[in-house]
């Protein structure tokens, strides 16, 4: 009886063995798909303002109403894709409520702006408090490119003027903003 079992178990491994063979021997054939790749595009804003202030208004005795400043920045994109382009702002301290921030749409390229030229009929983009401005790319002034579309394109260009007025409140007197930063934030569409 053990016998007949052992010479079973080498039968079947025997024919196994064979069968083995066989799934090894089959045709096979394989193909490639050559030349895969992805290059991404670019997003690339830049500014002429050598990281100058576009508002200073701090005289010797202090500021009174109605004193401002104000400068002119030239905004390029350079990037491969289309982008939408925003302003905001940085952090400020208690005076942004008592601070008229007026921004003017145009062209040039002096920072003091000499030679701006205001493509928008005088209008300013912007006509309110410097509190009020802003402070993420989401609640950004959305800006549009010399021909009006909300989305650039390379070598878009366009310069802005930027005044910072201390209104005529007596709530501002002995305030202060602080120092703060503008933002322009490019994001592909």
């Amino acid at each position: 009886m053990i016998r007949k079992i052992l010479a079973s178990v080498i039968l079947v491994t025997v024919l196994g063995s064979f069968a083995a063979l066989g799934v090894y021997s089959a045709f096979s054939k394989t193909t490639q798909n050559d030349n895969n790749r992805i290059a991404a595009g670019t997003v690339d804003l830049s500014d002429n303002d050598a990281n100058a202030a576009l508002y200073s208004v701090v005289p010797a005795n202090g500021a009174k109403p109605g004193d401002f400043d104000e400068h002119c920045i030239k905004v390029t994109y350079t990037g491969t894709l289309p982008a939408n382009v925003k302003m905001y702002r940085g952090a400020i301290t208690g005076l942004g409520s008592y601070v008229n921030l007026k921004i003017y749409k145009g062209t040039g390229n002096a920072f003091d702006c000499t030679g701006f030229s205001d493509t928008n009929g005088g209008t300013p983009i912007y006509d309110n408090t410097l509190g009020g401005f802003g402070t993420t790319f989401g609640g950004g002034l959305a800006l549009t490119n010399a021909g009006g579309s909300a989305t650039w394109a390379q070598n878009d260009a366009v310069t802005y003027k930027i005044r910072g007025t201390l209104m005529d409140d007596n709530l501002a007197q002995g305030g202060d903003t602080g120092l703060h930063s503008f933002f322009w934030e490019a994001q592909n569409t």
